[in-house]
């Protein structure tokens, strides 16, 4: 009897226990459970970084913090995401976090060098030739967010199609040949003229 007693209070205080380690391993998990967008974008707005705590060994967030820093000086809300498994996949999830928290520019780094990003309608029409240069860059994700910032808010040099240019190599060099088919013209008609007598000149007779 005295034994039931003493496992009475333990048994009423399991569930209370069990509760209270649930809650443990979710404070000390952090991150790791914020996977779906809404919990990325509250994430986001300490500094506009969000890395899952399973992939930030070796990555350096200050300098992401710089890029979205950056970003912000040239008048743009950026995120950078970095998670291990986006939820439903990397290119959903960087729209809904773009979207749900109303971001200039949202870029995600997934597994095995995946790269998205997102961006509102202004910048629109820079995102497909920047994410096509980070794309082809090799880099960490510090870089190549240094790199897409770069290219996102920079003109790119205007670059004349190579079927344009030929057309206007092939101008030149018909203006070039034209010209000197006319020169040449002159001067043969100029040295005509100076071996021809003229009209008002007297032919002498014997």
């Amino acid at each position: 009897m005295k034994q039931l007693l003493e496992v009475k209070p333990f048994g009423r205080a399991a569930p209370t226990i069990f509760l209270v380690l649930v809650i443990l391993s979710l404070i000390v998990s952090g991150p790791v459970a914020a996977e779906q967008p809404s919990q990325v974008i509250t994430a986001l707005g300490n500094d506009g970084v969000f890395i899952h705590n399973r992939r930030d060994d070796t990555i350096d967030r200050d300098r992401l913090v710089k890029v979205v820093q950056d970003a912000q000086a040239l008048g743009y809300k950026m995120g950078i995401v970095i998670p291990l498994d986006p939820l439903p996949e990397l290119r959903a999830f960087v729209l809904r976090v773009q979207q749900g928290g109303e971001f200039d520019i949202i870029l995600g780094f997934g597994l095995d060098g995946e790269i998205e990003a997102e961006t509102g309608d202004e910048l629109g029409g820079d995102r497909l030739h920047a994410l096509a240069a980070v794309r082809r860059a090799d880099g960490s994700p510090e870089d190549l967010a240094e790199l897409f910032l770069t290219e996102l808010t920079t003109d790119p040099e205007a670059t004349m199609p190579e079927s344009v240019r030929r057309i206007i190599k092939w101008v030149i060099w018909f203006v070039a040949i034209f010209g000197i088919a006319i020169l040449v013209e002159w001067i043969w008609r100029s040295r005509s003229r100076r071996g021809r007598p003229s009209p008002d000149e007297s032919v002498p007779t014997s």
